[in-house]
């Protein structure tokens, strides 16, 4: 009986993950170096997903039309993340999206102690969705923190490199979270991530990129995201620091190419990140 089960068990895990899926807009399409790599597609959501070698029958057509209408789809994957099918959900009922932002001043807090940061983090919303993407979790947390205790907190965005992705089978493309600043008895100020969902406390910048690079990278901070998207040869990963304001990656590219900053909050990216983050 003890095996049946242990079979059982086995048999629900796998079809349970080759069930998963992921939606999104595609952000680049890696077709690899050589005809032995596989073709990589970063998706919004910031997974890597993964499309054989010269696969140009019905799933990479589809992949390829929709990168180029920047349509939202939806992949089914297998539990090593090669990808099984391609549908378009229905987004018929979703808010667009504002045409303008009204600047607002900001400034990031400077907390007085350790203590605080602790405090805050403590207070930070669980409960997140398993399947959630990161995100929706630190668009949530900066966003009740500044209504909470009226903390102006920055973000960090930790972008994993082609080179990266491929040395180590790496299934994200970016990781994001708050982050603030603390001022020490020393007189120094310290950063601190706010990274509720992989740390127990608030953790330094290095301690918290060492979570994720399996090789302990150092990772170069960026003032503009196409550092990262030309220069992916030369490290392993990148940091860019910007404000609580910016949700994903295409505000970082938006922000480059039309200069278009977020200086406040959009009602729809809230409620998209209660709902994709939280289920609420």
């Amino acid at each position: 009986m003890r095996k049946i089960l242990l079979t059982l068990s086995v048999f629900f895990s796998l079809t349970a993950a080759s069930r998963e899926f992921h939606e999104g807009t595609i952000a680049k399409i890696d077709p690899g170096t050589d005809s032995s790599e596989e073709t990589q597609i970063y998706l919004s959501d910031g997974s890597v997903l993964k499309l054989p070698a010269h696969k140009d029958g019905t799933l990479g057509k589809a992949l390829k039309a929709a990168h180029g209408d920047s349509k939202v789809i939806r992949v089914q994957v297998d539990d090593a993340r090669w990808i099984q099918s391609v549908s378009y959900p229905d987004r018929s009922t979703e808010e667009a999206p504002p045409r303008a932002v009204t600047p607002l001043a900001y400034t990031p807090t400077v907390l007085g102690s350790d203590a605080e940061a602790a405090e805050i983090f403590r207070k930070l919303r669980p409960n997140a969705r398993r399947s959630s993407q990161c995100y929706s979790r630190a668009h949530i947390w900066a966003y009740e923190s500044k209504t909470s205790v009226d903390l102006d907190s920055q973000k960090v965005f930790l972008f994993f490199t082609r080179r990266y992705i491929r040395e180590y089978n790496y299934e994200w493309w970016f990781h994001v979270a708050p982050y603030t600043f603390v001022k020490g008895a020393d007189g120094t100020t310290r950063e601190r991530v706010l990274d509720f969902r992989f740390t127990r406390r608030p953790t330094g910048m290095r301690d918290w990129t060492d979570l994720f690079m399996r090789n302990r990278a150092t990772c170069p901070e960026i003032a503009r995201y196409s550092e990262y998207e030309d220069n992916e040869g030369t490290n392993y990963c990148y940091l860019q620091k910007v404000s609580m304001y910016y949700f994903q990656p295409l505000d970082l590219d938006n922000l480059e190419r039309t200069g278009r900053e977020k200086n406040q909050w959009l009602g729809y990216e809230i409620r998209r990140a209660y709902r994709d983050g939280f289920n609420l």
